[in-house]
């Protein structure tokens, strides 16, 4: 398979590029999603991850693979600078480079996409119908809907039950902010995760200021 035919899968299973395209340019925001790092003519294995991390690549290189699928996108913005030593992105873009690893990222096209990861997240807590909170042809970003007790209690066990690696310091709190819109129903949730890592990193070279 050609990394080419496998961002057409994506796109055709879940949100086409497309989709980030037309919301960027409706609401003025930005996105870098698509084709990220092309390094490999056929490949050979996918892993899925959230970002593009050290452990994610690791994972990838175990496996015999040589393509990663990440959400959030590998760079974004302008890349000023590539800091192997004190930068953590930087080192697994170079180690991607390094080993022909290339990368894919689908971000708010996953998030826009009528049956994306916004979809997704409001079936986990029991929601159905919705109304979406940003349109655009073809989808829209932010759902509000109601949800049953029994869907909010099963959504909140799912996120309590992640785990994390041991040999990070985490600071995980989840917010369920819930307002009662129209007569007594729960109307809207903003369901929102902050993670808070600090990542043990060690920085040889000049810019130890820098490093985390």
């Amino acid at each position: 398979m050609k990394l080419s035919e496998l961002l057409e899968i994506l796109e055709n299973g879940v949100g086409p590029v497309s989709l980030s395209d037309k919301f960027c340019k409706k609401y003025s925001m930005y996105d870098n999603s698509g084709i990220i790092l092309n390094c490999c003519d056929e490949v050979k294995g996918v892993l899925f991850a959230l970002d593009l991390s050290a452990e994610a690549v690791e994972e990838t290189l175990s496996r015999g693979f040589n393509a990663i699928v990440t959400h959030h996108p590998a760079i974004y913005g302008g890349l000023s600078r590539l800091d192997v030593l004190c930068d953590p992105q930087s080192a697994a873009l170079a180690e991607c480079l390094k080993n022909g690893v290339s990368v894919i990222s689908m971000h708010l096209n996953f998030d826009v996409a009528p049956k994306g990861i916004d979809y997704h997240l409001m079936r986990g807590l029991g929601g159905d119908k919705a109304e979406l909170s940003a349109t655009v042809e073809g989808g829209g970003y932010g759902r509000a809907y109601n949800v049953t007790p029994a869907g909010y209690k099963n959504g909140t066990n799912v996120i309590n039950s992640v785990t994390y690696p041991a040999d990070h310091r985490i600071n995980n709190r989840v917010f369920f902010y819930i307002f009662d819109l129209i007569g007594g129903r729960i109307g809207f949730i903003f369901f929102c995760i902050g993670f808070f890592l600090t990542a043990r990193g060690k920085c040889k070279g000049r810019n130890k200021h820098r490093c985390y």
